[in-house]
């Protein structure tokens, strides 16, 4: 959440996606906390998949902060977001992404700020059947 005015008569509010205006004293009863961090056993971060795996978007790493992090989501790394390794060089950076039909460049320290879930053969297909 980001403050966007503060006035004595409002307060207004976003998410990134929506925004929301409140008297101050609806918003002395707002309370915010980290979300909670996804299970970590099943991650891996878009450095790390192999050409040709899938995967989906879980979360940005909570140390990517500001413009990077608003870059990222701008560019459609955004949870539930599916993506696939597209284009490489010899040494891996930087790495071209198929995410939400557009390919898109990072390096790897930025690639190293997305953690991503491998999908499994089934939901590919699943996926393409849909389709």
């Amino acid at each position: 959440m980001r403050i966007l005015e503060s006035t004595p008569s409002r307060i207004a509010l976003t998410d990134g996606e929506h925004e929301y205006r409140l008297a101050p004293a609806v918003a002395a009863n707002v309370f915010l906390a980290p979300a909670p961090a996804p299970a970590a056993s099943d991650l891996v971060t878009l450095a790390d998949l192999g050409q040709g795996d899938e995967a989906e978007v879980v979360a940005l790493d909570v140390n990517c902060q500001g413009f990077s992090r608003r870059r990222l989501m701008d560019l459609g790394f955004t949870p539930g977001a599916r993506l696939e390794p597209a284009l490489e060089t010899f040494a891996r950076d930087p790495r071209a992404y198929r995410v939400r039909g557009t390919l898109v460049a990072l390096r790897q320290d930025q690639a190293k700020q997305v953690l991503v879930r491998k999908l499994a053969a089934s939901d590919n297909v699943r996926q393409e059947i849909a389709q």
